[in-house]
């Protein structure tokens, strides 16, 4: 009898815990290789909030190619995928929701902790779409109509647990954290998508954010970094609202403190820039055609290498969707041009296959297409 009152303690704790003890595992030694899997921009809608009519319908065919009447499907695909590989962190860069809606946020809370449970750690971060985001709705037949959105508090209510809460520093200003990957790597979380300051990382946070850095050096501890918006412009032209708003401050503090890779999204875009020793390895939405998500991997010696991987799910489907959208957009610029239908059809499907290339990350294919 003694015995089972010294059990039952820790049975109630586990219980208490959500049986999530596997993925608090102790912290890997110095000099450990790891994996990390990214996925970004997941736009997830709760099944709740739609009955697929009219209006979201419509909403779908005005969007930019999302596949979120599929939500359920391709959350749970993302969840099996990071469980059977078993990543030593999963890391979710923001735009977790549609369009900021409360139900939405609760319910990837619960997969993300089927992840937990299966003893994978996992990090988030908010994206602009996640925090008092004006157009959270519910579509009924022709009708949607205004639903409860996410407020800074709600978000950090709902997903502390998930890196900030085992975190080993904390900014109070934002949803930004460090999360020991190793002894020797840490992951610094930036948050740039506040209520007081959406689009940049405010001037408290970016302090906050140095000291962090140089607890790291003095230590010779590695930093890899994690953002919604990017950190540097990943295309020349088309930048403007997908970096930071002060993208070049924070840049610039990553370099000073050697900062070699940054992992983030926003653009929709599969690309990686560089500058100056830093990375910015841009993921496109888990959401949009092909469906895919990044596997980043660090070796001994802290050297890290960027990949991408697909869900396997919905790829004709996407790449459907894709290409509508894109027909749409360059038919309309083509329209009143003062080519023959043969030369503008001969355009459009020059263009719908550039963009189909650069948008999905395989500019290498691009020679074929010239």
């Amino acid at each position: 009898m003694r015995n089972i009152h010294k059990i039952m303690p820790v049975l109630a704790c586990m219980i208490l815990n959500g049986c999530s003890a596997a993925a608090k595992a102790e912290v890997k030694p110095a000099g450990s290789s790891l994996t990390i899997l990214q996925a970004t921009d997941l736009h997830y809608l709760s099944p709740s909030l739609t009955d697929n009519g009219t209006m979201f319908q419509k909403t779908m065919a005005n969007g930019d190619g999302k596949m979120s009447e599929y939500s359920q499907q391709i959350l749970d695909a993302l969840v099996e995928k990071v469980i059977a590989e078993q990543p030593d962190v999963f890391l979710l860069s923001g735009d977790i929701t549609f369009n900021g809606e409360k139900q939405s946020l609760l319910d990837v809370q619960t997969a993300l902790e089927k992840i937990e449970d299966a003893g994978v750690p996992v990090c988030v971060i908010p994206g602009n779409h996640d925090i008092d985001y004006p157009y959270a709705y519910e579509y009924r037949g022709e009708e949607a109509s205004p639903v409860t959105n996410i407020s800074q508090a709600d978000f950090l209510k709902t997903m502390k647990e998930f890196g900030y809460e085992e975190a080993i520093a904390k900014d109070t200003a934002s949803f930004s954290y460090v999360y020991p990957l190793s002894k020797d790597t840490w992951l610094l979380a930036m948050d740039a998508n506040t209520e007081a300051n959406p689009g940049a990382i405010a001037d408290q946070t970016i302090k906050w954010m140095e000291e962090q850095l140089q607890k790291a050096e003095a230590k010779n501890i590695t930093v890899i970094t994690m953002s919604h918006q990017n950190v540097l412009p990943q295309n020349p032209i088309m930048y403007q609202g997908f970096v930071m708003e002060n993208y070049e401050a924070v840049s610039a503090l990553l370099k000073k403190y050697h900062v070699t890779m940054n992992l983030s999204g926003h653009s929709h875009l599969e690309h990686v820039a560089q500058e100056d020793g830093l990375t910015d390895a841009c993921t496109e939405s888990v959401s949009l055609y092909p469906l895919q998500y990044a596997k980043v991997t660090m070796d001994t010696s802290h050297t890290f290498t960027y990949a991408n991987e697909k869900l396997g799910i919905l790829e004709k489907e996407s790449q459907e969707r894709f290409d509508t959208l894109m027909e749409t957009k360059i038919s309309k610029q083509l329209k009143d041009l003062y080519l023959s239908d043969a030369e503008k059809e001969t355009m459009l499907a020059f263009a719908m296959k550039v963009n189909r290339l650069y948008f999905t990350g395989n500019t290498k294919d691009l020679s074929s297409v010239f």
